[in-house]
Parts: C-alpha cells; structure tokens; sequence
C-alpha cells in the first residue's frame, strides 16, 4: 500500500514539475511574429551601428553594446530566425 501511495505521489509530482515549466516558442516566425522578429532585429543593428562610431565615449560605447545585446535577446526568445526576416 505505501508503495502504491509513494508512487502516485512521484508520478504527480513529475506531472506537475512538467506542466510548471517554461514553454517554449515554435521553431520560426509565425505571421504575427515577423513584424516583432523584424524589429528586434532592425533595433539589434542600429545599436551595433552606434557602437562602431568614431568619437564616442567608452560609456555610450557600452550603452549601445548593451542595448544591442538586450535586443539579440528578445530575438532568440522570440524564436525568430535571421532567414524569417528577409
């Protein structure tokens, strides 16, 4: 009986650890997506940009470093691909 008890105990346990998990986006951008996908990334390459420009302190270097990177990020979590937004 306790064995039957622990087991159904384990399996909702696995269950429910599951279902609480983060869920993932679909591989690609969906129709919705592309425009999201298409400004992240056009915000991604501005910033870059701005880092490359002669004359700027290191701290507005970093602040477009920053920015950029923050902008690859919601990229990725998007799901976006760089072939999506051609």
């Amino acid at each position: 009986m306790y064995k039957t008890a622990l087991l159904a105990l384990v399996a909702s346990f696995s269950l429910a650890s599951t279902a609480l998990g983060e869920k993932k986006q679909d591989a690609g951008a969906t129709t919705g997506n592309a425009n999201l996908c298409k400004s992240l990334y056009e915000i991604y390459d501005l910033n870059m940009e701005s880092f490359y420009v002669k004359g700027q302190t290191n701290k507005q270097k970093q602040e477009s470093y920053n920015a950029a990177q923050s902008a690859l990020s919601d990229f990725r979590k998007q799901g976006c691909k760089v072939k999506d937004i051609k």
